[in-house]
């Protein structure tokens, strides 16, 4: 018996950007595992914005629970 699929949706954005832990259940529909946002400053210039997106959404950070959940694709 397979895994169910897992995926990472993010809705992208500048100054807020969204993100989704999804899993695929047995019937085929989703079922939301974690989600939250990513949140930059107006203030910064952009390149130090585009860096902490980066950062957040690298897969060894704790912000987003990656490792925990292990997704397989991502989609925005």
């Amino acid at each position: 018996m397979t895994d169910s699929p897992v995926w990472l949706g993010i809705d992208p954005g500048l100054a807020i950007i969204g993100w989704a832990i999804l899993k695929e259940l047995p019937t085929g529909e989703a079922s939301l595992i974690d989600y939250g946002t990513i949140e930059t400053s107006k203030k910064v210039p952009t390149a130090r914005r585009l860096f902490e997106i980066e950062t957040d959404l690298a897969l060894d950070n704790s912000r987003i629970p990656t490792r925990t959940h292990g997704y397989g694709d991502a989609f925005l």
